[in-house]
């Protein structure tokens, strides 16, 4: 459990690990928000629950969750102060006002379990992100889902509004056969998408972007 950390007091150490990986083990923070002058490595087996704000600041916010759920609760916030923020987690739920922030930064999010699909929308997945949980995301040097390790992704319904809230996306679906489809309801991104699926790239359903560059990348495969 963390509580109550202050920026003073925290300014003495360079990169804080806060390690719990035995099996289903978390990290909650709550009582009183905290703040580290530094970076922050939150590394657990079963997950990491914000109950109350944290903020880190001057390096990189890396939170490995293992096979768990990264959780927001109403109105909190996990900021790196606009240093970039790499999150490895099967799950991500982000209560009503929930944000997760990298500033200027940039975002990454992979999972931790090989094949992992990700949905991204309406269409529930292994790690599924609302639409309105997409829009708890703030970064606005671009956001990237998805890498060598992760499974298929789907989108579906995605929307203009809660894409604005960071640059450029970018779906990863490095892994040999894996596909990122666009299905059910259309699509929009504020700003530009960057597509690389090696199994290839379906559009079941229309897809708009705007505001900058977008680029499909089917490798050998089909779109």
């Amino acid at each position: 459990f963390v509580s109550g950390v202050t920026e003073p007091n925290s300014r003495y150490f360079s990169r804080l690990h806060l390690v719990a990986t035995r099996p289903a083990r978390t990290l909650t923070s709550h009582v009183t928000e905290s703040f580290f002058n530094k970076g922050l490595t939150i590394r657990t087996a079963g997950g990491v629950i914000i109950e109350q704000s944290v903020t880190t600041k001057e390096m990189e916010l890396r939170i490995e969750a293992g096979t768990g759920t990264l959780t927001v609760k109403s109105s909190k916030v996990l900021s790196s102060y606009a240093q970039p923020v790499l999150i490895t987690v099967d799950d991500v739920d982000l209560h009503s006002a929930g944000k997760v922030s990298a500033g200027i930064s940039l975002m990454e999010i992979k999972t931790t379990t090989v094949d992992t699909n990700i949905g991204l929308g309406a269409n529930p997945r292994d790690f599924h992100m609302t639409d309105a949980e997409i829009g708890g995301l703030f970064s606005s040097a671009g956001l990237t889902i998805g890498d060598s390790r992760s499974g298929n992704i789907y989108v579906d319904g995605v929307s203009d509004y809660n894409t604005g809230f960071f640059g450029v996306v970018k779906l990863n679906a490095y892994k040999p056969t894996k596909v990122v489809t666009f299905e059910r309801n259309p699509s929009s991104f504020n700003k530009g998408i960057v597509v690389q699926a090696v199994g290839g790239v379906n559009f079941s359903e229309s897809v708009t972007t705007r505001a900058s560059v977008t680029n499909i990348r089917p490798y050998t495969s089909t779109i």
